[in-house]
């Protein structure tokens, strides 16, 4: 189900400077590996930023997770622990909200739209840090 996105990962994790990559346990990177789409071809072009290289959702995720995991400062964590318990309180209150009445077709996409720009949000944050990680190489 994720072996694109693994191959991606793994492809980006190649391009980065080794320091941060030794930061990743030998498992995850190994999980990484093992599970790849061997017949799966992605190239990280280094004349692109972070944000303008074509990755999939999936691997912006695991690479969120790597970010959350390995890299990030106690006091980053803390941050984005706290930016995802806004976000999730934000989302079940809308929820909860629309549920006490009846919704529409139309109300349902807008919901649906607003839990997607608050996940974009929190990504774009992870990835906005993920990316100086390269212009520090």
């Amino acid at each position: 189900m994720f072996e694109k996105a693994f191959t991606e990962v793994n492809e980006i994790l190649e391009n980065m400077d080794e320091s941060y990559v030794n930061h990743i346990s030998k498992s995850f990177r190994r999980m990484i590996i093992e599970n790849m789409d061997l017949n799966y071809e992605f190239r990280y072009d280094s004349s692109k930023s972070f944000m303008e290289q074509e990755i999939s959702d999936d691997a912006k995720a695991i690479m969120a997770i790597i970010y959350m995991e390995y890299w990030a400062t106690n006091e980053e964590k803390e941050t984005i622990k706290k930016q995802i318990e806004v976000d999730e309180k934000e989302v079940y209150d809308v929820f909860k909200s629309t549920s006490k009445k009846a919704v529409n077709q139309e109300e349902k996409q807008i919901e649906t739209a607003l839990v997607e720009v608050k996940k974009k949000n929190f990504l774009l944050k992870v990835f906005e840090r993920i990316k100086n990680l390269f212009k520090k190489k």
